[in-house]
């Protein structure tokens, strides 16, 4: 159990490091900044302690809104996704699991790994820009960085995952 909670702060640290310190410095296209911290909410695995991955992903959230000037928008859509990726974990596993499996392609299946992290993403990158706009009355120019940003993302979290080996 130790050595589980050992991980699990190292990978936050790893995806901490990546996305304060090379991340957060891309803009592409002028709209699109990729956001690698939703991948340490999809790789949460089946049976964590919930209370204890929500604040987790809240202490991510919240450290990359202090180096990103974002206060309290990564953290909330962390929390949310956080809250919800059990639920949609559940869904996406056979019905036949064991509590300790983990989120990866070979014990989901590609097909449903990438449609778990489409969901928690898309579901993260909805919530943050909801409450990082605050507003509806520049639709265009939210919808496009939601888009954008939810494609850079994706493509950065699957390099992530495949490099970090579950893919």
């Amino acid at each position: 159990m130790t050595l589980s909670i050992f991980n699990r702060i190292g990978q936050m640290l790893a995806v901490l490091c990546v996305q304060v310190l090379v991340l957060n410095h891309i803009h592409l296209w002028g709209y699109a900044t990729p956001l690698l911290c939703f991948a340490f909410v999809a790789l949460a695995p089946l049976g964590a302690n919930r209370i204890q991955e929500m604040v987790m992903s809240f202490v991510l959230g919240l450290v990359v809104d202090i180096f990103s000037t974002t206060p309290g928008v990564c953290a909330g859509a962390m929390v949310l996704a956080s809250f919800v990726q059990h639920y949609l974990f559940v869904l996406m596993a056979p019905k036949d699991s064991e509590p300790g499996l983990k989120p990866c392609a070979k014990e989901l299946g590609r097909f449903h790994f990438i449609v778990y992290l489409s969901l928690i993403l898309a579901l993260g990158f909805i919530v943050y820009f909801a409450l990082d706009c605050f507003s509806f009355c520049r639709s265009s120019d939210l919808f496009l960085a939601l888009a954008c940003s939810y494609v850079s993302s994706m493509f950065v979290t699957l390099v992530f995952v495949g490099l970090y080996g579950r893919f």
